[in-house]
């Protein structure tokens, strides 16, 4: 296809938007981005415009408009930045739906979700089940695909740096509630606290595994050190592939049923993969079968306990497999389903 001029909206520029932007910029096409902070990768782009609310958010898409964007891609959560790009425009819109808001909390779909789907013209999702869960909900289909979040190849971690680990440990990366009770949002929605993890600290602690945590967000309540983990500050990504290598296997998933879990795809996954660390998995039904369907993680039988399910023979045959594989589980092969859906907004 042509090259485009393609901008990438999005609230905090997260880490998915950097790999679909790698790929993208390797095939040629000219990548932008509009966002309301710098974070990791901000200076990789053809140019990053910030924008501090709404208002200045639709003079700069004006801006860029004219400036001969072709396709503006739009990054959730929030959902409310899809419907500022289309004041600003009448270009094509993709909704990279990194999380479908409704299902973190008990109840459908709020305005800014619904004026979401109006205002787009195509939907990136980041699973089948939640591409099902939106076709359930939001009808009329609309031109979809499903682009995994995989780690572009360029940023796997060396072999030789992927090799050496350290038996009996678990990584984890990512957010961390530090109150297990379901709480309510500013919004006065109830939210769940899936990603309270003292649970999952405990459990490895009674297999032997000692626990290192990287958080995504300040923690001051000293819950994790209290259930013996080792936590350390949020990295910049490259940073962190590398921080994660020497451990044995990483958490993906929650300790309760959460559908946002459940369905998504989580980065983390795929990020543990590149690095070499063998996922287990837990209360996150996409994330079991990608790992099964690989043959390179386990998955936990929630019905039974811990023990006896993290043999370390098993994490080992695991782990040579992984590292067998994970060059061919790149984001570089979810590129042909970002061109296509621009390939159809623009034919």
């Amino acid at each position: 296809m042509k090259k485009l001029n393609i901008c990438m909206v999005s609230f905090h520029g997260c880490i998915r938007v950097f790999k679909e932007t790698h790929i993208l910029q390797q095939a040629g096409h000219t990548v932008h981005h509009l966002a309301m902070s710098e974070t990791f990768g901000w200076n990789k782009y053809e140019t990053h415009t910030l924008y501090a609310d709404e208002a200045s958010g639709i003079r700069a898409v004006q801006m860029l408009d004219n400036a001969g964007i072709d396709i503006f891609h739009v990054h959730n959560e929030p959902d409310w930045i899809v419907s500022m790009v289309r004041k600003g425009t009448d270009k094509p819109i993709v909704y990279d739906i990194h999380d479908l808001e409704h299902l973190r909390h008990s109840g459908g779909p709020d305005e800014h979700e619904l004026n979401a789907v109006r205002d787009c013209d195509a939907v990136i999702h980041t699973s089948r089940y939640t591409q099902a869960q939106y076709d359930k909900t939001h009808g009329p289909k609309k031109i979809d695909g499903i682009v995994l979040p995989k780690v572009p190849r360029d940023f796997l971690v060396p072999e030789k740096m992927a090799k050496a680990y350290a038996p009996h440990t678990l990584v984890y990366q990512g957010g961390l509630a530090e109150q297990e009770q379901r709480h309510y949002g500013s919004d006065g929605i109830m939210y769940e606290n899936y990603r309270y993890y003292v649970q999952m600290v405990s459990g490895m602690a009674l297999c032997g595994f000692q626990s290192f945590l990287f958080s995504a967000s300040t923690l001051v309540g000293g819950v994790y050190e209290g259930a013996g983990a080792i936590v350390f500050p949020a990295q910049p990504w490259i940073t962190l592939l590398k921080a994660i290598s020497p451990y044995q296997i990483g958490f993906v998933g929650a300790t309760t049923h959460c559908d946002l879990m459940q369905y998504s795809s989580p980065n983390k996954l795929f990020e543990y993969i590149a690095a070499g660390v063998v996922p287990v998995v837990m209360y996150a039904k996409h994330a079991a079968e990608i790992t099964e369907n690989l043959g390179c993680g386990i998955v936990l039988d929630v019905a039974n306990p811990i023990q006896g399910q993290l043999d370390q023979d098993e994490i080992i045959e695991k782990h040579n497999r992984l590292l067998e594989i994970r060059e061919s589980i790149v984001m570089e092969d979810e590129l042909p389903v970002i061109e296509e859906i621009y390939q159809q907004l623009l034919s």
